[in-house]
């Protein structure tokens, strides 16, 4: 999975050239990206549905309002991303044929997003949590998943707790695995 940043701190910007670029090299694969653009689906849209016309599996986020899963659905995307689950958010998304990814951390916002129909929820601000949290909410919502996003520090021992628990191996791998079912329909 590469996500990219249409606009960041860096001041790397998914312009018409990066998106020429990134559609030459990896056209035609089953690369997933994420594009994550705070200022919008709509200042992306073109590049995005250049990778997408380039066979590319493109999801956007981050969705703030049901126009933006519009504005997604028509620049290309295959699936939608936020930090939170906007009112009518998931339904938006099935209506259009996205994958909704909503964004959530505490138990009752998990069910919440689960009982709407998300599948795949984003833990979000994963840094507050640790590994061993995944493995104590996985059986309070049977039957959702998770991607972890948000606030892991780069330093080798919280990487390597992450990297080392089964339950977000497994949990990575399926997220993976439902959003190339969405890429294959």
């Amino acid at each position: 999975m590469l996500q990219l940043c249409a606009q960041n701190p860096t001041g790397v910007v998914l312009g018409a050239e990066r998106a020429h670029s990134l559609a030459e090299l990896l056209g035609g694969t089953s690369t997933l990206v994420v594009e994550d653009d705070s200022a919008g689906p709509t200042s992306v849209a073109p590049p995005v549905r250049r990778l997408a016309d380039a066979g590319v599996t493109v999801g956007i986020g981050t969705i703030t309002d049901l126009g933006d899963v519009h504005r997604a659905a028509d620049a290309g995307a295959r699936f939608v991303v936020s930090f939170r689950c906007p009112p009518g958010f998931v339904a938006a998304a099935r209506e259009r044929d996205l994958l909704p990814v909503p964004g959530a951390l505490t138990p009752s916002e998990v069910h919440a997003s689960h009982a709407e129909g998300a599948g795949l929820i984003k833990l979000f601000l994963a840094g507050m949590i640790t590994p061993g949290y995944l493995s104590e909410l996985a059986p309070l919502v049977p039957g959702a998943e998770y991607v972890i996003s948000g606030g892991i520090r780069l330093n080798p021992e919280v990487l390597a707790a992450w990297r080392g628990a089964d339950e977000v191996r497994r949990r990575a791998a399926r997220a993976v695995e439902l959003v190339s079912e969405v890429a294959g329909s």
